[in-house]
């Protein structure tokens, strides 16, 4: 039986394109007296509908295969979301934000069993972060194509993770 995927969870992030409607235009994006005057931690998603379980190898190199000219369908980024950097349990129903170079913001929803992937084209490098509230993660660094495999780099002990 050949196996089947959803089409892309990537879709413009339309928060982060417009204010809230009741947003004050005047108003500064932090306190000035925070401790973390000028930088605010990204908003933080609920958890989100998953796509169903069945989609395999959660923490190996996705885009090994999902690459064009690969044997699977070709995706852009992709990589395993987990609840400890160990990596012994995936996360389910957390969203990945990434804005690319061009300012396009696209979203991803982990699976059942911890994968996010996105198939749109995208411009490198590419900024993300995981969100589940009351935790969000940011990359720390932007994201070059060498690095679209996210499992490529986050391997044993240094999973991608939230808390």
């Amino acid at each position: 039986m050949e196996e089947t995927e959803p089409p892309s969870a990537g879709t413009p992030d339309a928060a982060s394109v417009a204010p809230p409607p009741d947003a004050d235009p005047a108003a500064p994006d932090a306190d000035p007296a925070a401790p973390d005057a000028g930088q605010t931690d990204p908003p933080c998603d609920d958890p989100a509908a998953t796509v169903p379980a069945g989609y395999h190898k959660p923490g190996t190199n996705c885009l090994s295969c999902h690459r064009a000219g690969g044997s699977a369908s070709a995706m852009t980024v992709a990589g395993t979301l987990y609840s400890d950097a160990a990596g012994t349990a995936s996360l389910a129903g957390a969203t990945i934000h990434f804005t690319d170079a061009d300012g396009v913001s696209l979203t991803a929803v982990t699976a059942d069993n911890g994968n996010f992937w996105l198939r749109d084209a995208v411009t490198f490098p590419v900024n993300a972060y995981a969100s589940l509230c009351p935790d969000t993660a940011n990359m720390p660094n932007a994201i070059e194509a060498s690095g679209a495999d996210c499992n490529g780099c986050h391997g044993a002990g240094s999973r991608i993770h939230l808390p």
